[in-house]
């Protein structure tokens, strides 16, 4: 089909059925009083009450939120075998959120806005871009966001669920370390099901390492119970190698994070320091290195850094001790 036809049927059901913004609930409908400007009472329905609509009860009470409608969407494109997305926009300021859907077609990208809102400029009106990097691009600004969401709109999800996992998924698209690119992960020494453990950037204590939750969490509270376990597993090998291998009398562990709130807008991301203490001095290619604050505190801005040759040997030397353990 080609993209006119396509947004005729579309609009032939959503427009000239005259549906409207609101909830279908325990047999009565609920809108939004605008006149007022904010509708608390509609809102705590929204976020207590409602579940996304199936498309058979939107078509039938012609009546729907913007979830409900590119749900409605979707079923009718996929009668038509036409493939779509949901996306959901955020506003990262106000934390407000809109459901949006789009279409292929013609070897393009279609964004049709047919959810009935009277302050909606974009109402009945279709955007057409040449591919979807165009359009996620013509969305995003300094303070809107998108992300897929095709896999979470479903019948039955309730808008609090729908809001905490739009939330993880903004989150997790804006935070560098949801995002490690390959040359990020050149120092990685091991990973498991929950976490990378890698040879720390800065190694002020030879061997120092970092462990990285791979899932987006902002706290330690936030960590399932296979996280944790996972974890324990983690620490007890990253020690054992740091011990055996380089003969490191304990371990100094650390989750601080608070170089994140360093920045206007915070975006935290769970990971551990590991800074192995010696008593003795350790000899890595000819050169000495002493642990002179054994006994104490780490040194947190310690002037003396292992050298960049001293740090290739250690990490191919912890990595082939870690890949014999396995």
């Amino acid at each position: 089909m080609r993209i006119q036809a396509i947004c005729e049927v579309l609009k032939s059901e959503l427009v000239n059925n005259g549906y409207g913004y609101g909830v279908y609930l325990d047999g009565n409908m609920y809108q939004p009083n605008r006149e007022n400007g904010f509708d608390e009472d509609f809102f705590k329905i929204l976020m207590t009450k409602y579940r996304i609509q199936s498309s058979e009860v939107t078509k039938q009470k012609k009546i729907g939120t913007c979830n409900d409608i590119v749900l409605l969407m979707r079923a009718i494109l996929e009668e038509h075998r036409v493939r779509s997305k949901i996306w959901i926009l955020c506003e990262l300021q106000r934390e407000k959120y809109h459901t949006i859907l789009t279409f292929e077609a013609e070897n393009k990208v279609v964004y049709l806005e047919l959810t009935p809102q009277s302050d909606n400029s974009c109402y009945g009106k279709e955007f057409v871009y040449e591919n979807e990097q165009q359009f996620i691009v013509d969305q995003v600004s300094d303070d809107v966001e998108i992300v897929e969401a095709t896999d979470c709109i479903k019948a039955g999800i309730s808008l609090a669920d729908l809001v905490k996992e739009v939330s993880v998924r903004m989150k997790r698209k804006i935070c560098p370390w949801c995002n490690l690119s390959e040359k990020d992960k050149q120092y990685l020494l091991l990973e498991s099901k929950h976490w990378y453990t890698f040879l720390a950037d800065e190694q002020d204590y030879m061997g120092r390492c970092i462990l990285v939750l791979k899932s987006h969490c902002e706290s330690l509270s936030e960590l399932s119970e296979d996280e944790w376990k996972d974890l324990h597993e983690q620490i007890k090998i990253v020690e054992n190698c740091l011990k055996s291998l380089l003969g490191a009398d304990l371990c100094n562990w650390s989750c601080l994070m608070n170089s994140f709130f360093k920045e206007e807008k915070p975006h935290p991301h769970v990971h551990f320091h590991v800074r192995p203490r010696y008593s003795r001095p350790v000899e890595i290619n000819g050169r000495s290195y002493s642990d002179e604050e054994f006994g104490h505190h780490y040194e947190r801005k310690k002037k003396k850094q292992i050298c960049e040759g001293d740090r290739e040997t250690i990490y191919q030397k912890m990595k082939a001790w870690l890949e014999e353990q396995q």
